[in-house]
């Protein structure tokens, strides 16, 4: 997990295997010469199209889902700070009984 806590190294290391990757792809392309032969070249422009169409919509529904996930959790964290009673569940046990005596003469003028 540590990679993941570096994000600029995470990303550098992404951009590298990417590129690589690509770099590969292009040789064996001009070593296969896939350009030459007709048929293999409107297959490979097929498989393309179609992976790209399956990443669009794997894109698509993963942000429409973070998207009511993060509303979600919104409205979560909205309850919980108009709770009065979660300063009382967020505090720890020390400064408990001092937050009380601070509250105590503010409750008594309701």
């Amino acid at each position: 997990m540590a990679l993941f806590d570096q994000s600029a190294a995470l990303f550098v290391l992404l951009l590298a295997m990417l590129l690589i990757t690509v770099e590969i792809g292009t040789r064996m392309g001009h070593w296969l010469s896939v350009d030459s032969d007709q048929l293999r070249h409107e297959q490979l422009v097929a498989a393309r199209d179609a992976i790209g169409l399956l990443l669009s919509l794997l894109l698509g529904f993963t942000l429409a889902m973070a998207l009511s996930r993060f509303d979600q959790r919104q409205m979560s964290l909205i309850a919980d700070l108009n709770n009065p009673r979660s300063g009382f569940l967020q505090t720890d046990r020390k400064n408990m009984h001092r937050l009380q005596q601070d509250l105590r003469p503010e409750s008594g003028n309701r």
